[in-house]
Parts: C-alpha cells; sequence; structure tokens
C-alpha cells in the first residue's frame, strides 16, 4: 500500500482519473436523461433574473448562495446553445458528485504522503456512500457544493500551512475565507464539522505553529460570525423562515435527539441494506430501464484498475514509508468524528429518521474512516502482497454495495423525473405555445402516484414550459378533487390568486376568456377538452366564452419548454 512521498503527479491524475470512472458508472445509467421534477424554482429565478443576480438568493440572508451551482448550471446551458436543458444540472451535479472525492484524496495525501492508495481508497468509498435517498437527486446540489466548498476551504488552508512564499500565502488565506463563507452561507449542517477540522492540524507536526495559529483564528472568526448572524436572526426577529417550518413539532427532548442521532449513525454504516430501501425504477414510471447491472460490470473494471494501481505504486516504491499506524488511528478518530457530527443540524427537523438529504455529508466521515480503520488493521499483515489483497477486500466490499445502491437510487429519481415530464409533455403536446395571461388546467391527473404531488409544482413546470410567458394554472384529480397547495379561485370574468400556496406572478390576475382545459392521459394521448370539467364550478354563461383554440399558438416563441419537457425528436 505504500508509495514513495515523492510519487510522480500523475499519480494523483490517474486517482482523479479513476474517481471520475466511478461517478460515471453510477451516474450514467440514469443521469443524462433526468431532469427536475421539484425544486425547480432554482431554475425559475434564473430564467427570472439577470446574470449576476441569479447567482444570489434574496429570499434567506443566511443562505445567499444557495442558488450558486443552479445558476451556473442555467449559465453554462446558455453557454453551450442549449438554454434551458436541465443536462447541465446533471453534469454540474456529476461534477460536484466527483470533485468531493477527489478533493477528500488530496487532503489525505497531506497527512499520509506515502500511502496514496489508502486515500484513493478514501475517495472511492465518500463517492460511493449511498445512504441518502436523496443520492443522485439534482435539488439537492447545494448540498453537494456545500461539501465541495468546505472541503476547498480546508485543503486551501493545508496548503496555506506549508507554502514558503508570503504573497502567496496571504492569497491562500483569502481563499480560506472566501471558501468558508460560501459553505455557510449556502447551508449550515456542516457547522458541527467546521469547528473540530482545525483540530486536525495537530497531526501535522512539520507545518509551522503560527500558520495554524493564524488558520485556526480565520477559521473561526468566519464561523462566528455566521453563529451571531444566526442567532439574531431566530433569536432577535419574529419572521418565519423556511428552516423553522421543518422543524421538528412538540419541543426537543434529548433522548429522542439521542435516538435518532443513533439510528442515523447505524444506517449510514449499513451498506448493505442501502439498496433494500430504494423502490426500482419501475415502480415509479412504467416501462423504465433497470441498468445497475451494468454498473456493477464497470466497476469491477475499476476495482481492478485500482488493484493495479495500488501494486504498481508498491513494486516500485524505492523509499521506505513508516507503518504510521498511530497516523491511521488518528485518521480514524477524526473519520468517525466527522461522520457523527454530519448529523445534529438534521436531528431538529421533524424528519430526522427520513434518510433523506440526512445522509448526505455523512458520506465524507464514512469515507475516510472506512479507509483509516482498514489500513491500520492490515498494517499488522507482514506479506506486502497479502496486505495489499486484504485491504483491497476489506474496501471493495462496500464499495460494491455503495455502487449498487448508488445507480438504484439515481434509477429512482429518474422514474419520478419520467412521470412529471410524461405529464407536462402532455399539455405542450396540445398548446405548444399559448397567450400570456393563459391559465392552463390539467385534468385526470392522477392522486397517486402524482406527478406533481403540490399544485406549487405544476405552475413552477407551466412557467419552465411557456417561459417569459405570464401564466398560471392548476390540476385536477380524476375524480374532480384539488390537489394540496391549489390556488385559483374565479372573481366575475378573471381568475385570481387565492392567497394561498405558491403564487404565480403578478399582478395575479387573468382573464377568463384565456382558459385551457387539457385532459390528462395515461397512455400519453391528451385531450383538448370543449368543455371544462364540472369542477371548476363555472357559471353558465361564462362556459360559453370558453374557447382554448384561440389562445393556443403552434409554434412556442421559445424552445426552452420543448427542450425541458420533450423528447430530442419532438424539438424543431
Amino acid at each position: 500500500m505504500k508509495s514513495s512521498p515523492s510519487a510522480p503527479r500523475h499519480l494523483d491524475y490517474t486517482v482523479a482519473a479513476l474517481l471520475a470512472a466511478l461517478v460515471v458508472t453510477m451516474w450514467a445509467p440514469f443521469g443524462p436523461g433526468r431532469g427536475m421534477p421539484y425544486e425547480t424554482t432554482f431554475a425559475q429565478w434564473s430564467e427570472t433574473q439577470s446574470f449576476w443576480s441569479g447567482f444570489l438568493f434574496v429570499g434567506d440572508p443566511l443562505r445567499p448562495h444557495t442558488n450558486t451551482f443552479y445558476h451556473f448550471s442555467y449559465v453554462l446551458s446558455q453557454a453551450l446553445g442549449i438554454p434551458g436543458s436541465f443536462a447541465t444540472f446533471e453534469w454540474v451535479y456529476a461534477l460536484l458528485w466527483w470533485g468531493r472525492g477527489f478533493l477528500v484524496y488530496l487532503i489525505l495525501v497531506e497527512f499520509l504522503p506515502g500511502h496514496r492508495l489508502v486515500c484513493a481508497a478514501a475517495g472511492a468509498l465518500v463517492v460511493s456512500h449511498a445512504a441518502d435517498g436523496s443520492l443522485q437527486w439534482v435539488g439537492q446540489m447545494n448540498q453537494c457544493g456545500v461539501m465541495v466548498w468546505m472541503l476547498l476551504a480546508f485543503y486551501t488552508g493545508l496548503l496555506f500551512l506549508r507554502v514558503a512564499n508570503r504573497f502567496a500565502a496571504s492569497l491562500l488565506f483569502l481563499g480560506i475565507i472566501f471558501f468558508l463563507h460560501m459553505a455557510l452561507w449556502s447551508y449550515e449542517a456542516e457547522l458541527p464539522i467546521l469547528m473540530v477540522l482545525p483540530l486536525a492540524l495537530f497531526i501535522l507536526r512539520d507545518r509551522g505553529l503560527a500558520r495554524r495559529i493564524a488558520f485556526a483564528a480565520g477559521w473561526y472568526l468566519v464561523a462566528a460570525v455566521y453563529i451571531g448572524q444566526t442567532a439574531f436572526r431566530y433569536l432577535g426577529q419574529t419572521d418565519a423562515a423556511y428552516q423553522q417550518s421543518v422543524l421538528r413539532s412538540g419541543g426537543i427532548k434529548l433522548a429522542t435527539l439521542l435516538s435518532d442521532w443513533h439510528f442515523n449513525i447505524w444506517e449510514g454504516v449499513r451498506f448493505w441494506s442501502w439498496t433494500a430501501t430504494t423502490p426500482r425504477p419501475e415502480q415509479i414510471a412504467a416501462h423504465l430501464p433497470v441498468l445497475w447491472t451494468v454498473g456493477q460490470i464497470v466497476t469491477l473494471g475499476i476495482l481492478g484498475a485500482v488493484l493495479w494501481l495500488g501494486w504498481m505504486w508498491w513494486a516500485r516504491s524505492r523509499t521506505s514509508v513508516p507503518a504510521a499506524r498511530s497516523t491511521f488511528l488518528a485518521l480514524f478518530g477524526i473519520g468517525l468524528t466527522v461522520y457523527c457530527l454530519s448529523f445534529p443540524v438534521f436531528l431538529l427537523l421533524g424528519s430526522a429518521r427520513g434518510l433523506w438529504r440526512t445522509q448526505l455529508m455523512s458520506g465524507l466521515g464514512y469515507g475516510v474512516a472506512l479507509a483509516a480503520l482498514g489500513a491500520f488493521l492490515v498494517s499488522w499483515i507482514g506479506n506486502p502482497r497479502l496486505r495489499l489483497a486484504v485491504f483491497a477486500l476489506l474496501c471493495a466490499v462496500p464499495l460494491g454495495y455503495g455502487v449498487r445502491a448508488a445507480v438504484n437510487r439515481g434509477g429512482f429519481h429518474y422514474g419520478i423525473w419520467e412521470r412529471h415530464r410524461f405529464a407536462v409533455a402532455q399539455v405542450l403536446a396540445i398548446a405548444p405555445a399559448v397567450e400570456p395571461g393563459a391559465v392552463v388546467f390539467l385534468t385526470n391527473v392522477p392522486s397517486q402516484p402524482s406527478p406533481f404531488g403540490d399544485n406549487m409544482w405544476y405552475l413552477v413546470a407551466l412557467q419552465l414550459a411557456y417561459p417569459r410567458c405570464y401564466i398560471a394554472g392548476a390540476y385536477l384529480h380524476p375524480d374532480g378533487s384539488r390537489p394540496p397547495g391549489y390556488n385559483l379561485k374565479l372573481e366575475g370574468r378573471e381568475w385570481v390568486w387565492s392567497g394561498t400556496g405558491w403564487p404565480p406572478a403578478e399582478p395575479r390576475r387573468f382573464p377568463f376568456e384565456k382558459t385551457i382545459a387539457i385532459q390528462f392521459s395515461p397512455d400519453g394521448k391528451p385531450t383538448l377538452l370543449d368543455q371544462l370539467p364540472a369542477a371548476l364550478e363555472i357559471p353558465p354563461e361564462l362556459n360559453a366564452s370558453y374557447a382554448p383554440r384561440t389562445v393556443i399558438h403552434s409554434r412556442p416563441g421559445f424552445d426552452y419548454g420543448l427542450r425541458r419537457y420533450l423528447r430530442g425528436e419532438h424539438l424543431r
């Protein structure tokens, strides 16, 4: 498992390529065809803002950078000539997924320069951690970005500790502050981890004490500012934030918190059970392929490449590297601490046991702790070849389970997207373009499983399907019942916002004459209704003025909506 401390830099490039191949293995079976059924307000925000303002989220002063990577994805789609495409969102998500694994590798190399195989194994275990149900859901891209910001801050700090040039050190110190700011003011869940990371510097005894003190001082100063702003936000103001709306109800009890903490710690390491918690894609939307077996086959090839690389590192080693058992133990302790501290903020939520977004950050500590523990255990084996083989086996088992679960989760989210896309595509099939001020009703939409879940996601989908068009809409279930978030009512000859749910754009008044009603069809053959459904309770005198064909155009002003919701063969 040893490699020379002066190992060529191309080994790092090789690890980067192997980690990229691992991420592609898990992402590619379903990622290229996925889109966003929910959290689409991020894309809608980018569509209505200028280039620079789209990067900032003004809805919460504690999360102004929530939209950073979503808006970057949107800007990237424009730069590549595919404006509005969800594909770039998936590409950026995959890049961030790879980034956290490679950054963990680079950070560990600073602690274990002669044991790159251990560092590479940690990176692979980080990206293959699949305990969270939202893994491969691009709506959680912000959490992926936060992990990358945090790791960049710490890695920049490690470079700051060893660089000799004072000017370069000053730039790196500013980099620490910047990356830490981007992490904290995007999401709060990483705060407990950030408070202990500087303690890892005590392992690096060859770094100057003054630099370590400066690093820790700058680090904790930024954290203190964030903590102070958070306290002011929740204790000194009365306006409700989103974070407050998802907290536990009925008070916080220590016994319950500890029980939920133990639950999450255990679930995060039960790699053999991750696949069992994921519904198969065909259970979400019919006629979807299940491709995780392809991922398994490719994983075997990647594992073989990793073993070959580890063997070459050992064979070419010409420098005696100490066993570093104490360092392995210290890194195991750090990894375990980071793992356990990835949960406390989520324990405050009402969904603390939901295994949804609560496990994403725990993959960092999981990978480091597992690789360090494996390295410590095999360090007692005298035969180098046997030591390498046992270490590879210890890492291969959780890696294989993780890859299988990750691909399955990708299929799960693809199924949800396909169900959503299938419904919106039926609206576009009947009405490729509409008059500004149109109100589009979609009837006969199944309630279980629902392609929307809430009227909010149907309305935002309409806004994305008809960009730059003043539009409103709602959907109805087959029995005429209204979904959660339904918020349109008739006042005279206008549809107006009822004041509840997600609001349409200002001025929130739409002429009745621009009403369109489309009937959803499970077999993909929608119908433009000649009469409005009785469930809308339209007065007879208004019903006579219902003329949907006068509101529909055959050619869209923009093809964003077609690109988002129709397959490529439908684009013209």
